[in-house]
C-alpha cells in the first residue's frame, strides 16, 4: 500500500510544484490563517458516517474545479460579511465567471443585512466566553489575525472591536482573492485546492485522521467552512448534519473527499453553542 504523504510534506510539495514553473507563481493576497489545535475533534467513528451525511451528487457535479472554487469563495465571502461591524464592500463584477456570478446573485439575492446578523451573532457573548476560556478554547475564529498580525488568542485583553476587525480583515483578504480570480482565472490558493482534489482522488483512504483534517484546514475553502460553522452559532444546530451544508459546501466536501469530516465540524459548532447558552452578553 502506497505510503500516504504527511500534511507538511504534501503542502510543501504542492507549493514546490508552483515555484518550479508547472503553474504561474501568483501573489497570495489571501493567506490561510494558521489554524492550530482546533478542539472538540474525535476521529473515532468518522469512517462510519451515516449515509445521509454523504450526498452523492449536487447540481454542481458537472462544473469545473475552478467554477466550484470561485462559487465557494464568493459564497463564503458574502456570509463572512454578516459577522463584522466594519464596512466590507461588494464585489461588483467578475469577468472570468460572469454567468456564474450573475446566477449566484439572482439565486441568492444578496440580502445580508445588520438585522439578520443580530439574530445569529452576539459579540458580547463571544467576548465574555473567550475571556473566561481563553486558555482552554481554540475556536477557529481565535486564529484570525489583527492588524498587527497577532492572533486573537494572543491578545491579553479581548474586545468586541478586536473580533469584528479580525473578521473584517479576513473578509477583505477573501475579497482580494476573488478580485484576482475574477480577472486572471487563477490564484495561488486555487492551485493548492485543485492539486489537493487530485491527490484525494488518487488516495481515497487519506481520511479519518488528524493528519487528513489538518491538511484540509490548510486550504481556503475547507477552513472557511469550519470558521463559518463556528461563527454561525444559531438555534438550528439540531438539524440533520447534511442540512447544515449548502449545495456549494457539499460539492467542495465531495471533491476534497472530506464528507467524513462533517461530524467533526459539527462538533466544533455544537460545543461552542453549548458554552454560549450559559453566557450572559456583555456590552463591552
Amino acid at each position: 500500500m502506497r505510503k500516504l504523504l504527511s500534511m507538511k510534506t504534501l503542502l510543501i510539495g504542492l507549493l514546490f510544484i508552483y515555484s518550479c514553473g508547472h503553474a504561474p507563481r501568483i501573489e497570495n493576497k489571501n493567506p490561510v490563517p494558521k489554524y492550530e489545535n482546533i478542539v472538540f475533534k474525535s476521529y473515532r467513528n468518522t469512517s462510519r458516517t451515516p449515509a445521509s451525511y454523504l450526498n452523492k451528487t449536487t447540481k454542481l457535479v458537472k462544473s469545473s474545479n475552478k467554477t466550484v472554487y470561485f462559487l465557494g469563495l464568493y459564497d463564503q465571502y458574502n456570509r463572512l460579511k454578516q459577522f463584522t461591524d466594519h464596512n466590507v464592500r461588494e464585489v461588483d463584477s467578475c469577468p472570468r465567471f460572469h454567468n456564474d456570478f450573475l446566477d449566484y446573485q439572482k439565486t441568492h439575492q444578496i440580502s445580508y443585512n445588520r438585522s439578520e446578523q443580530k439574530k445569529t451573532w452576539s459579540f458580547g457573548k463571544m467576548v465574555k466566553l473567550i475571556r473566561g476560556n481563553i486558555k482552554k478554547l481554540t475556536l477557529p475564529e481565535l486564529n484570525l489575525a489583527t492588524e498587527e498580525n497577532k492572533k486573537l488568542s494572543e491578545l491579553s485583553s479581548l474586545r468586541r472591536e478586536d473580533i469584528s476587525k479580525a473578521i473584517a480583515i479576513h473578509a477583505n483578504n477573501t475579497k482580494k482573492e476573488i478580485e484576482k480570480i475574477c480577472l486572471t482565472g487563477n490564484t495561488e490558493n486555487y492551485y493548492i485546492y485543485t492539486n489537493l482534489v487530485d491527490y484525494m482522488e488518487k488516495n481515497p483512504s487519506y481520511k479519518n485522521s488528524k493528519s487528513a483534517f489538518d491538511t484540509l484546514m490548510k486550504t481556503t475553502l475547507f477552513s472557511n467552512i469550519v470558521l463559518l460553522k463556528s461563527l454561525n452559532t444559531t438555534k438550528g444546530t439540531n438539524r440533520t448534519l447534511a442540512s447544515n451544508f449548502n449545495y456549494i459546501e457539499q460539492e467542495i466536501m465531495l471533491r476534497l473527499n472530506a464528507s467524513w469530516a462533517k461530524p467533526l465540524i459539527n462538533n466544533v459548532k455544537q460545543a461552542k453553542n453549548n458554552l454560549l447558552k450559559n453566557v450572559k452578553p456583555t456590552t463591552r
